[in-house]
């Protein structure tokens, strides 16, 4: 691959430049490397000789006609309508609708007004140090406030100050910025606001400050489409905090335009969490059929179709019991193929998701978040072509490699999914012991290589991402 250049724009997709967006954190990420070097080469070794041990070639063989149960796991899995959710996709995106953009260019100025913003560009590139950057750019907010646009500080100014004061461990004067430039300078925030409001929400999560953090989703409600990333990152951060609420306010106002965007993929993730969100309300052991019509009644209300088992009070109550419903001794042995092993993992993935909600007080999206990425641990610690030899495989190798393989953005790890895994998996030993599956000592084993894993990558995160603050106490 090609040398970037240091003053190229950044290959993340961000629009600022490469050496003020991800180059800092290539080089600590490449330091890192280098250290970690011998040992990932002795892990991958041992991964091998594990996966000799834990697994065995899954034999090709013809299934018979599904069955109901597998059928229904199968349905829920693909939320929309294969023939009809398309063809309605289709044609929401011919039709010619406003969508809210922000705009690129910069406002038009004089020549003299150019030579001010040149000369404070040509006084930065010397600067270094983090409080005279921050007194550099706190002159011309007070100078020039009319210029500030001008400045393209979304490029980079703030993304290096903000890195700087994460090192630093200075989060609160970095917040502090952010929400200056957002009150003050909406036109120069808006531009990349989807990182800084991001990151602010964080913040005030972390310092308990919920029901602040929802008087910053303005934005995104405002340009859907603008940066679907950091909305998707901003939405799971919500979930796995126990902001039920915010988050179906956010994803009803959202989930369309982000669907049918042709420029966006992913969208059906939305439409799985907003599900979720209305089934939450009807969530109890005592449900009764007029509930789970009107559970239906209210799917019917989301604008995209969903598949039609969903309007279906039968098929939903079958969905209700396997969260709420009590199981133990999970197996797999009459599990024949992978898909069948897949199966089986997401119906107790279904199931842990109801004892968080029980035991550890997590509200139904955060249960929910936390189901889905124990979910993918499972699937993705089997490697292709194999079935486990037991049926939940972990080793603290096994466990580590996982995450660091579905946990990436871009070519980081994103806190809080590789975080919330562990936590996930953290909890999963114990819902294992509660239903039988394992002995005491091994769901010590398993929770001891969590917290060993999680003081292993928090202090990285720590210097990179806002959000990892919200996940610094184990488990959470």
């Amino acid at each position: 691959m090609a040398k970037i250049g240091r003053n190229a724009p950044c290959p993340c997709g961000s629009g600022k430049k490469y050496k003020k967006c991800c180059l800092a954190k290539e080089e600590e990420a490449r330091r890192s490397a280098m250290e970690d070097r011998e040992r990932r080469a002795l892990l991958a070794t041992k991964v091998a000789e594990e996966d000799e041990e834990l697994f065995v070639d899954e034999e090709e063989e013809e299934l018979e006609e599904d069955s109901e149960e597998e059928s229904y796991d199968e349905t829920l899995d693909e939320m929309v309508d294969d023939e009809v959710g398309d063809e309605t996709f289709e044609d929401s995106r011919s039709v010619i609708r406003l969508r809210k953009t922000v705009s690129k260019e910069s406002p038009p100025i004089s020549d003299a007004e150019q030579e001010i913003v040149d000369r404070w560009w040509e006084e930065y590139k010397k600067m270094s140090g983090v409080e005279e950057i921050r007194q550099h750019l706190e002159d011309f907010l007070r100078d020039h406030p009319k210029l500030v646009p001008n400045l393209e500080l979304h490029t980079e100014v703030l993304f290096e100050l903000g890195g700087k004061y994460l090192r630093e461990g200075r989060h609160a004067d970095y917040i502090d910025l952010l929400l200056k430039m957002r009150s003050r300078f909406t036109d120069a925030y808006i531009r990349s606001f989807g990182y800084y409001d991001r990151d602010i929400i964080a913040h005030k999560i972390t310092i308990g400050r919920k029901d602040e953090a929802a008087n910053f989703l303005n934005f995104f409600k405002e340009y859907p489409e603008h940066d679907p990333d950091n909305l998707f990152k901003t939405i799971e951060l919500m979930m796995a905090n126990n902001c039920r609420e915010m988050v179906t306010d956010l994803v009803q106002d959202v989930y369309y335009s982000v669907y049918t965007s042709p420029g966006i993929f992913g969208g059906e993730e939305l439409l799985e969490i907003l599900v979720a969100a209305y089934m939450a309300p009807f969530l109890r052991p005592d449900f009764t059929h007029t509930d789970l019509e009107d559970l239906a009644a209210k799917l019917k209300t989301i604008r995209i179709l969903l598949k039609d088992e969903l309007y279906q009070p039968d098929f939903l109550r079958q969905h209700f019991e396997l969260i709420l419903n009590s199981r133990t001794s999970w197996n797999i042995d009459d599990c024949k193929t992978r898909e069948q092993v897949f199966v089986r993992y997401y119906q107790v993935s279904l199931n842990f998701m109801g004892f968080l909600h029980e035991h550890k007080e997590k509200d139904w999206l955060a249960a929910e978040f936390h189901r889905k990425l124990l979910l993918r641990y499972l699937i993705h610690a089997i490697p292709e072509g194999k079935l486990p030899r037991e049926t939940f495989v972990f080793t603290k190798n096994k466990i580590e490699t996982t995450i660091a393989r579905t946990c990436k953005s871009f070519i980081f790890l994103d806190s809080t999914a590789a975080l919330v895994s562990l936590n996930s998996i953290y909890w999963f030993a114990e819902y294992l012991e509660t239903t039988q599956c394992i002995t005491e000592e091994r769901r010590a084993g398993i929770q001891q290589w969590c917290l060993e894993l999680h003081k292993q990558v928090l202090p990285g995160l720590l210097r990179t991402e806002v959000s990892a603050r919200a996940f610094e106490r184990f488990p959470f």
